[in-house]
Order: C-alpha cells, then sequence, then structure tokens
C-alpha cells in the first residue's frame, strides 16, 4: 500500500465543492499552490448553477464541475488526464486493468487523485484515492472535511491525474475563454446531456422549490449555500483579473464583481432564510441579479474579443 497523507488546509471544509477541493489539493501536493477563487473560476464553478431533474436534488451543487478540468488545468498550466469508464464496462475491471499502474504512480509521488463515485451515499461526488492495495482491491480516501480516511463504497467511474506542469498559458487568452463560457451556461447554450444550466436552471430550481420545499428543506438550503459561496468565488475570480482588460472594461469588471458580491448575499439570505415564502423570495431576487449579471458578461465579451 502507498498512501498520502493530508493535513491543515487541505483537509477543506464542510461547504467546498468536492471537486474544487479535490483539484486544490492535487495541485498542493504536485507542489503548485493556487488560490482557491482561480480554481472556482478556470472550472466555472463560480459562474455554474446545474439542475437535473433525473438526479436527486442532493447532486445538484455538485453538477457538472469535470466538464471543464481540461481547461482548467490549462489555466493553470499542469498537464492531466480525465478518465472515464467506458459504458458496458465494469468499473472495478478497469481500475485494475487499465487505471491501476496510473494510480500506483500517482500515488507514489505524494500526489493523491481526483476521482468520481467513491461514496454513493454522500452529498459529495468528488473526492481522493490517498491508498490503493491491488492485493486487497481496496481503496481508501477523504471528502472535504472528512473526520479520517475510509475505504471506497464504490469504485470510481472518473478519475483524474495530475501529470506536472506544462506551459505557461497565454492568461488574457484564457480568461477571454472562462468568461464566453460562462456566458454560454448562463444562457444554457453549453450541452451538458440532461443537465441544465443557467436562468433555465434558476426557473426549474424555482419549481422545485415551490413544489416540495418542506420535504426536501435541507437540500434546497444546502444548494443555495453552495451556489453562494460559488458566486464570492466569481467575484474575488474577476476582480483578480481586471488587469487584464483595459481601462473602459476594467470598470465593467470590478462591476461584474460587486454583482456577484450582491449574488452571493441573496443566496447566503436564502439559506438563512426563516421559512419558504422568504426563501423564493431571496432565490427570485438572486435570479433577477444574475441576468443583470449575464447582461453585463456579454457586455464585457464584446469589448475585450
Amino acid at each position: 500500500m502507498t498512501k498520502v497523507n493530508i493535513y491543515g488546509r487541505d483537509k477543506g471544509s464542510e461547504s467546498e465543492c468536492s471537486f474544487c477541493w479535490s483539484i486544490r489539493v492535487v495541485l498542493s501536493k504536485s507542489g503548485i499552490d493556487i488560490p482557491s477563487y482561480e480554481i472556482s473560476g478556470y472550472s466555472l464553478n463560480a459562474f455554474a448553477i446545474w439542475v437535473n431533474s433525473q438526479l436527486p436534488l442532493s447532486l445538484w451543487s455538485e453538477g457538472c464541475c469535470h466538464l471543464f478540468a481540461k481547461s482548467l488545468f490549462k489555466a493553470v498550466g499542469v498537464r492531466s488526464e480525465l478518465l472515464s469508464v467506458p459504458n458496458k464496462h465494469s468499473p472495478l475491471d478497469y481500475l485494475i486493468n487499465h487505471w491501476s499502474g496510473r494510480i500506483e504512480e500517482s500515488l507514489a509521488r505524494g500526489v493523491p487523485v481526483a476521482a468520481q463515485g467513491l461514496w454513493p451515499n454522500s452529498s459529495y461526488l468528488w473526492g481522493l484515492i490517498t491508498d490503493w492495495d491491488a492485493g486487497k482491491r481496496v481503496l481508501q480516501g477523504l471528502s472535504p472535511n472528512s473526520k479520517g480516511f475510509r475505504e471506497n463504497e464504490a469504485w470510481p467511474k472518473k478519475i483524474l491525474i495530475a501529470a506536472g506542469t506544462a506551459l505557461t498559458p497565454n492568461l488574457r487568452e484564457t480568461m477571454e475563454s472562462t468568461l464566453l463560457i460562462a456566458s454560454k451556461l448562463g444562457a444554457n447554450t453549453y450541452s451538458a446531456s440532461a443537465w441544465i444550466s443557467g436562468m433555465d436552471a434558476y426557473l426549474l430550481w424555482l419549481k422545485y422549490i415551490k413544489n416540495n420545499f418542506s420535504k426536501e428543506e435541507k437540500c434546497h438550503r444546502i444548494l443555495a449555500k453552495a451556489l453562494s459561496k460559488a458566486r464570492l468565488g466569481a467575484a474575488c475570480f474577476i476582480s483578480h483579473h481586471t488587469v487584464l482588460s483595459s481601462p473602459e472594461t476594467e470598470k465593467m469588471m470590478l462591476a461584474l464583481a460587486k454583482r456577484y458580491q450582491r449574488i452571493a448575499q441573496l443566496l447566503k439570505d436564502a439559506y438563512e432564510a426563516p421559512g419558504k415564502q422568504p426563501f423564493v423570495n431571496d432565490i427570485i431576487a438572486a435570479m433577477r441579479q444574475e441576468e443583470k449579471a449575464l447582461a453585463l458578461l456579454d457586455e464585457i465579451l464584446f469589448h475585450i474579443q
């Protein structure tokens, strides 16, 4: 067995997106310290809202973060591979036959492997493989804010392996690409199977809130809290990249950051709301601010492209 230990801030927090946390720790263990807002921004988690009527509400906050893993790692200058189990293949057999050596190699370097689906009954979609015994066929790992290492309850369907630094990215080009995808997500024009994004996602979420708030109140509040944290990440991400813009667009970027701060506060208010109607009111107010943020984002893109 090869084990990677994780201490201190790398253990994460309960409200941290499991994908962003996994990537942050993988990068940290690779000797690359990147602020969490950069990971949240370049992964598009900072800007996204995902809903899927075919999946439990408890999984919505984790959504489709992995969709932009390639662009995220390109943005931070790291080579990586996102690997998936093909359809009709056994995840365990595929891990043993195709991934085992890669996992062992990464762990031997002291770098954990990000994996999806290790604990299907958890609210966290992603976690870290920190230990792998091929002989006993046992994986161990962590999810955000774990109290200790634990064995997997299922075999991963996706893994993400960091493979070292790459060329220094073109920050302006990367930023433009990130904002363009954020715009597409807001308008729900980015195809992601059964997932719905942006303003359409808000509308469907509101329908769910009105129909089943009392039954799934905890999940609705957790989603509001996760989105609030994400929008704070968006505000920080945008405000740290205004230097890539002209003086004219810098003012718009700062205005957009303030808009995301306002959205974050409204979503926080929803999380803390005393009942259903105040919760609905705060979500509607946040959605209206999201519409204004999307319009401003499109205006920024018009100026910088």
